[in-house]
């Protein structure tokens, strides 16, 4: 490659570039040195206590170096105020109509713009809004489907207990069975007094009412006695 790059620096210079359409993919290579040493790696041990000579310049030579100077300084002044007033006079130039033409059609195309962005906006919108309803709808009618049938049970419920309640009516005691509901529970005691054991045996009490004969119940149920 650096022998490719030096034939073609030596054509460019003898002003002959035959030789370049040889050599495919020709690369220039440039060598990059410091031009002075880097300051993180400090001073050498040689030039350790070495005090450098301050130069002596002869007068007439300050003279004249600093009169070009100011001429360098004075000269890039006026070429940069020239160019200042270049453009503000350029920029003064511009015509109002103009820059009113551009105004108003950067206006209109931000006019339209912003429409575009509000109609993709309303879009989105009214789908969001649309699918937040039909969510909104299911639940409301899965709400009232369980609502019904709640209500369905509880009727059933009710309907079921009336029906038990009508069954149950015929052994209620009322006004005009009362006597004989009396006359019942007398001809036909109940002794609770009894046990169940683990194995379901039953034992009766110990002491058991005696049986009453006729007279006595007669007597008994003969108001005063």
């Amino acid at each position: 490659m650096l022998r490719n790059t030096l034939l073609a620096g030596s054509s460019a210079a003898n002003g002959s570039f035959g030789i370049l359409s040889g050599l495919p993919n020709t690369v220039c290579v440039q060598c990059v040195r410091w031009k002075r040493k880097p300051l993180w790696l400090g001073t050498a041990k040689s030039k350790l206590f070495r005090i450098p000579e301050r130069p002596k310049i002869p007068k007439d030579e300050t003279i004249e170096l600093l009169r070009l100077h100011n001429n360098y300084r004075t000269l890039v002044r006026s070429i940069r105020h020239h160019i200042t007033e270049a453009v503000i006079g350029s920029q003064a130039r511009v015509d109002t109509e103009l820059r009113a033409k551009q105004e108003e059609e950067d206006f209109v195309r931000c006019v339209a713009l912003n429409n575009e962005w509000n109609e993709s906006k309303a879009k989105a919108r009214d789908e969001r809004l649309a699918k937040a309803r039909e969510i909104r709808r299911e639940e409301i009618l899965r709400k009232i489907i369980a609502q019904e049938q709640l209500a369905a049970k509880q009727l059933e419920n009710i309907e079921k207990t009336v029906k038990r309640v009508k069954e149950e009516a015929i052994t209620f005691i009322t006004e005009k069975n009362i006597d004989q509901a009396i006359e019942d529970a007398l001809n036909n005691p109940v002794d609770h007094n009894w046990a169940l054991d683990l194995e379901g045996t039953i034992h009766r009490g110990k002491y058991v009412q005696p049986q009453a004969n006729e007279g006595q119940r007669q007597k008994r149920m003969q108001p005063g006695v």
